[in-house]
């Protein structure tokens, strides 16, 4: 009877500790399967695939650190909130301060090769954009016309009715050249009294004709100061065309000058008294 009772606790023994070791073994199942599908879910709610709540299904064995899991996730959220306000921020900030800033380079730059005065290219710019415009005019095969101007008696008119007055003729004459060009032409103010303006894809002809109206419409602007000497406009004009291929910027200011000289020296030759009739 002894070895009977000796076995059948080894049995009933045997049996609970199965019974202990399949429970642990299926809780151990669980509790990997629960925490996997935990860490499958995790990345999900990260990234906005799938609501925080969702966690709440990972698993009775997760219960106890899900809501920790929440809150933190919670937390996280509303950082990621803050910084993406912030970032949203700092990137109009800085949007708006590029834009400001490019707008002060443009207009330092527009300053740069601007006249004050008449609103013209300066003669800064006429040295960099005259030889830019006939390299883009030899590649197209197109013509390009010179006009330079001078005005006539501006030292008499700044003399007689002041510098001011002088000031405002010069800024008039520049808004007369700018509204009789094209928008592909450009005009500098040269120096003093003196204007330079380059026509692209204009041969010496047409270019003539514009130069003449401007100087036929500053005859007309000028009639109310009532002046025996008014001021007005001479002009030399110059062309690629009138020149070798390789002829350069130099070059071509240098023709346009000594024609416009050419025309002011005509200017100031006397007249031939006329010849009394022969009896």
């Amino acid at each position: 009877m002894l070895i009977v009772s000796w076995l059948a606790a080894i049995v009933v023994g045997g049996m609970v500790c199965f019974e202990m070791l399949r429970t642990w073994y299926r809780k151990s199942l669980y509790w990997t399967w629960s925490e996997r599908r935990l860490r499958v879910m995790l990345p999900k709610v990260r990234a906005g695939e799938i609501p925080i709540e969702e966690l709440s299904r990972a698993g009775e064995p997760m219960n106890a650190l899900v809501p920790m899991i929440q809150d933190l996730c919670r937390d996280l959220r509303q950082q990621q909130a803050v910084i993406a306000g912030l970032d949203h921020e700092l990137s109009q900030k800085v949007a708006h301060r590029t834009g400001a800033l490019e707008r002060t380079i443009q207009s330092l730059r527009h300053q740069a090769s601007s006249d004050v005065l008449t609103g013209l290219y300066n003669r800064r710019a006429l040295e960099t954009k005259l030889p830019e415009m006939m390299q883009k005019c030899r590649q197209q095969e197109k013509d390009l016309s010179l006009l330079m101007m001078d005005v006539d008696n501006f030292k008499l008119l700044n003399d007689l009715r002041g510098h001011v007055v002088g000031d405002e003729f010069l800024k008039s004459l520049g808004q007369l050249i700018r509204s009789s060009i094209r928008a592909t032409d450009a005009a500098f103010r040269y120096g003093g009294d003196e204007f330079v303006i380059v026509l692209p894809n204009c041969g010496p002809g047409p270019a003539e004709q514009i130069g003449q109206r401007l100087v036929e419409t500053v005859e007309q602007l000028v009639k109310p100061m009532k002046l025996d000497r008014p001021p007005g406009l001479s002009m030399g004009l110059n062309a690629l065309s009138r020149h070798e291929s390789h002829v350069d910027a130099t070059t071509l200011l240098d023709g346009a000058d000594c024609a416009l000289y050419a025309q002011k020296a005509q200017r100031r030759r006397p007249t031939k008294p006329a010849q009394p009739a022969a009896a």
